[in-house]
């Protein structure tokens, strides 16, 4: 299985013209793409981060998230997705329980962020946008760090067993858990969901889900891995979605938890069933506004159940039955036990390392 870097070095050398990601006006190339990682990571290694070092990344989403996922990834420096929507204690908890020793932050979470600045251990600040200056960390802008950087990427690859990210729970049942993901589990998460959503050559992916969230992330390796493009929205909005659709020529769609049946609430459109969109694909779809979806919008459903601590995926229903979660995928044994479902990899290294 290639890696994350291997695949991008291949796209930007097959592919290099074809589209990668749609955003607003500004469509972004594999090629463009790769120059950009390329000079990011080796711009980071020049600003001192290492392989393995923790690095939080708050940004929303937009193609330089995407860029700092990659980037991260080929200097195998280990990387904290934060949720942009974290505030005060919450933020610091998962800032210095993550041992983070940098992070990269759009310069408008700079009043979320600047308050605990002082009580983290943070070597490095890469501010999207102007620099906020503070006493405890060196700040520089993101665009500086690529200026700096070079067209080679870092010449020492990433250990393949490296964290690739700790990605944080939302903290249920007590304080955020910090699941520690290699490589392998986002590489076994992008061919699924690509198995799931039925891609082929030509295919738009829609993706309003956020980077920072498995389920978004997941979409950057299984486009690097199908050479298919993302349209990429900042976030998700019901009213603009279906035009949002049509205007990308997005073929597939993602749902989780109650988006289905926001869509189905907005006022009945004599266009409805005018876009290119034919397979939604996610978890958490009710049995009763399945059908009822599919028959409106002439959308294919496809159904799964999975968590971050296990790749992503468990289950996927390739097969339309309504209101199941399909059946386990083959790198998985999955059983049922009383009150649990109970999952063991097949093949080693796509649960979470703890």
């Amino acid at each position: 299985m290639e890696s994350i870097s291997e695949l991008l070095s291949r796209r930007a050398r097959d592919d290099s013209t074809k589209p990668f990601c749609f955003f607003e006006e500004s469509p972004l190339s594999f090629g463009e793409l790769a120059k950009r990682v390329n000079r990011l990571a080796s711009g980071l290694a020049a600003a001192g981060l290492r392989a393995g070092d923790p690095v939080a990344v708050m940004l929303a989403n937009h193609p330089d998230h995407v860029a700092v996922f990659l980037a991260l990834a080929q200097l195998g420096a280990t990387q904290v997705p934060i949720n942009i929507h974290l505030r005060g204690v919450g933020l610091e908890y998962v800032l210095t329980h993550s041992e983070a020793r940098a992070i990269v932050v759009d310069e408008r979470f700079a009043p979320e962020l600047t308050p605990i600045l002082a009580r983290t251990a943070f070597d490095l600040l890469v501010w999207r946008g102007e620099p906020v200056p503070t006493e405890s960390a060196r700040s520089v802008r993101l665009e500086d760090v690529v200026a700096a950087g070079t067209a080679k990427p870092p010449r020492s690859a990433p250990d393949a067993d490296h964290v690739l990210s700790i990605t944080y729970t939302s903290g249920t049942t007590g304080p955020p858990k910090g699941v520690m993901l290699g490589e392998k589990p986002y590489l076994m998460a992008g061919h699924v969901a690509a198995q799931l959503a039925d891609v082929r050559p030509g295919d738009v992916m829609l993706t309003w889900e956020p980077l920072y969230h498995i389920g978004g992330s997941q979409v950057i390796v299984a486009c690097l891995q199908r050479g298919v493009p993302m349209a990429l929205l900042e976030r998700f909005s019901a009213s603009s979605f279906w035009d949002r659709a049509r205007r990308y020529r997005a073929t597939q769609m993602h749902y989780l938890g109650g988006v289905l049946g926001i869509l189905l609430k907005q006022p009945p459109q004599r266009n409805d069933r005018a876009h290119p969109v034919r397979i939604a694909w996610g978890g958490g779809a009710p049995a009763h506004l399945w059908e009822p979806f599919a028959r409106r919008f002439g959308v294919r459903i496809r159904e799964c159940y999975g968590m971050t601590e296990a790749a992503s995926f468990t289950t996927i229903n390739l097969e339309g039955r309504v209101g199941s979660v399909g059946l386990p995928v083959p790198h998985f044994e999955v059983k049922l036990e009383a009150g649990e479902i109970v999952v063991r990899e097949r093949e080693p290294g796509l649960l979470m390392k703890g």
